[in-house]
């Protein structure tokens, strides 16, 4: 989320041209609106509701996609992400049988 309020910033300052900054600002937002959703993520796995469980599984997806782009630390957690959130014990937690 921080690196997306970062792109923010410089896409701000390259907003005079128009490619570059609009293309900055594009991927910054992405990356801000995929951090509140991981926030969002976050408080519900705390509460133990089922819907975290997917909305996690679902970023933890996304980190294994990343490996397109080059993010091997990205890959690696998603994979230990998955791993996890298919365990008995953890289903077992969130209310799935």
């Amino acid at each position: 989320m921080f690196s997306g309020l970062f792109l923010m910033f410089v896409g701000a300052i390259l907003l005079p041209i128009p490619i570059a900054g609009a293309t900055m600002i594009g991927i910054a937002t992405f990356k801000v609106i995929i951090g509140l959703i991981g926030l969002l993520a976050t408080y519900g796995l705390w509460a133990g509701r089922g819907w975290a469980r997917w909305l996690a599984f679902i970023l933890a997806v996304l980190n294994i996609l990343s490996i397109i782009g080059g993010n091997i630390v990205l890959f690696i957690i998603g994979i230990i992400l998955v791993y996890y959130l298919t365990r008995p014990h953890v289903k077992t937690f969130f209310g799935i049988p």
